[in-house]
């Protein structure tokens, strides 16, 4: 860190440091005082909670419970059906956009996320229709529901894939981009004409 802070002129802030170990094997060397070892889990970063335990679902956990609160207030508001899916596509979902981006939904929530998107459809915990009649397009008779467990999934994908897969844009690309283009090619074009693959159904999610 003292070389790098010589070669770029940024320097570490040790009152704001904290140090932690990754992996099952602990401690690798020693550390100076300067840095210490938090228990069990290091402070947020940008808002979300690192640590060895299942982070993931503490963080997911968090953003449901503050949707639900939101789910609570807005369910009661006298608004159609379609102002309603609109109100879910423009507050609800930017909710847990940051999250996603970090940490993949746990399976074990997947009831929880789908109660709370379908509670605010519905105004109570009874389902009207078929959740796959609400995904339908309006044009097919259907409300534009989003599923929320596939589009959280997909959207971590897709990032998961702008940030390291960003290279297959540029204009010159190596043999490695090419074959990536030709293998990701029909499930990009199938997505985009509104194929199979929008209609993909997450292992043991809800219908």
């Amino acid at each position: 860190m003292e070389q790098y802070a010589e070669a770029s002129g940024s320097k570490v802030n040790q009152d704001k440091c904290e140090v932690l170990w990754m992996g099952r094997e602990g401690e690798s060397f020693s550390l100076p005082d300067t840095f210490p070892v938090p228990q069990p889990s290091i402070k947020k970063i940008l808002g979300i909670n690192f640590g060895h335990a299942d982070y993931g679902k503490l963080n997911w956990e968090a953003k449901l419970s503050d949707a639900e609160v939101k789910v609570r207030c807005w369910k009661g508001w006298r608004l159609s059906l379609r102002e309603r899916v609109d109100l879910i596509k423009t507050f609800l979902i930017p909710v847990f956009l940051y999250v996603s981006y970090i940490c993949l939904l746990p399976e074990s929530l997947y009831t929880r996320v789908y109660n709370c998107f379908f509670q605010m459809l519905w105004g109570n915990r009874l389902n009207l229709v078929k959740r796959n009649l609400t995904y339908s397009s309006r044009g097919e008779g259907g409300l534009g529901m989003v599923n929320p467990v596939v589009f959280f999934f997909f959207f971590f994908s897709l990032m998961f894939l702008k940030h390291n897969f960003g290279s297959m844009l540029a204009e010159r690309t190596s043999v490695w981009v090419g074959l990536s283009r030709a293998w990701f090619g029909p499930f990009l074009n199938s997505w985009e004409s509104g194929g199979p693959v929008r209609s993909l159904r997450v292992k043991h999610g809800n219908s």
